[in-house]
């Protein structure tokens, strides 16, 4: 008997939605659409072609920047030297490079070597892989020293901030003591 009374409840819920369903179609016939909104007048026609205002001139494009200045080319030399002292070779190329030359006493060795078509620093700095020096070249003054420790500052700019600081350190402690303590005592007999 169970079985028909739950068949008959899922026959009841079915029926009832399909009578639902079937109210719901006319309620939804029943709702009415809005109207079509009319094209605005100005919507097809030509618009007038005078304005009050001036049309801005044409853009000028910016002007380039001046070519840059050819720069002078750096003197090449070409030196081919055997077991040849390092002063003179130094000397040479002092003369040849219309330099002015201060060689320190302290160096000393020979140099041998083959470089073609190379610039002054190049061949100062091959010269001081042999012999231990160190060159200054300083406008038209060429300053040959021995590779040495030396002092040199540097200019270094930095803010002129004055800063101050202040920290101080509170620290608090209370030791307590808490019931109190009872002495054992002997029994007597």
């Amino acid at each position: 008997m169970r079985l028909g009374l739950d068949s008959e409840k899922q026959n009841n819920k079915k029926l009832l939605l399909n009578i639902l369903a079937v109210l719901c179609v006319p309620l939804n016939a029943c709702t009415h659409f809005p109207k079509a909104i009319p094209p605005s007048e100005q919507h097809i026609a030509i618009p007038e072609t005078t304005t009050s205002r001036a049309i801005p001139p044409l853009a000028v494009a910016a002007p380039l920047p001046p070519p840059p200045k050819a720069t002078k080319a750096s003197e090449r030399y070409s030196i081919v030297v055997n077991n040849v002292l390092a002063q003179e070779i130094l000397f040479a190329l002092a003369r040849d490079a219309k330099l002015n030359i201060e060689i320190h006493p302290g160096i000393t060795g020979t140099v041998t070597m083959n470089l073609i078509d190379r610039t002054l620093p190049e061949i100062l700095d091959a010269i001081a892989r042999q012999v231990d020096m160190r060159y200054e070249l300083n406008g038209g003054n060429l300053a040959i020293m021995p590779d040495s420790p030396f002092l040199k500052s540097y200019q270094i700019e930095y803010p002129n901030v004055s800063r101050n600081a202040k920290n101080s350190i509170n620290m608090s402690t209370n030791i307590a003591v808490i019931g109190k303590g009872q002495a054992a005592g002997g029994g007597s007999n």
